[in-house]
């Protein structure tokens, strides 16, 4: 099942009081892993909000979480796209914080589900996804469960 991967490192700035990344910022993790998805599939989100008038507004958001992530620690954000409708699109993500000293071993921090309709960016009204990009996300198409 295909799924895109990107890696990065957990920022000083991402970790609260307690020393861990706040919940919040796990959901600005999701969007930074959807943001690169679409770089990867040459459809830089910013192409989309300022050339084409095109943006994708979350309207359902549902996230576990599992297990911390600290400053400095090195995270896999995965993303697969498990519906494609007219107007919507729905995407599953897992985050893994890679263990250290053994590059092989991932620990799941939290996985979720975001749903996010299409619209012209600057009235904010729905449209259909563009063809071009719904045939694009199907690169990264899973099945509702997957990811």
């Amino acid at each position: 099942m295909p799924k895109f991967k990107t890696f990065f490192r957990v920022d000083f700035a991402d970790v609260d009081h307690a020393r861990v990344v706040n919940y919040s910022r796990l959901l600005d993790y999701f969007w930074r892993i959807e943001e690169e998805m679409y770089r990867s599939l040459d459809i830089p989100y910013e192409k989309l909000i300022y050339e084409r008038n095109v943006s994708f507004p979350r309207v359902k958001i549902s996230c576990t979480f599992l297990s911390p992530l600290r400053f400095g620690d090195v995270v896999e954000g995965v993303i697969c796209v498990s519906r494609i409708g007219k107007k919507s699109i729905t995407y599953r993500l897992s985050i893994y914080k890679k263990e250290k000293g053994n590059k092989n071993l991932k620990r799941l921090v939290c996985r979720g589900s975001i749903t996010s309709v299409c619209v012209e960016f600057l009235s904010m009204k729905s449209i259909p996804i563009p063809k071009d990009i719904s045939l694009s996300l199907l690169k990264y198409k899973c099945s509702k469960k997957a990811c």
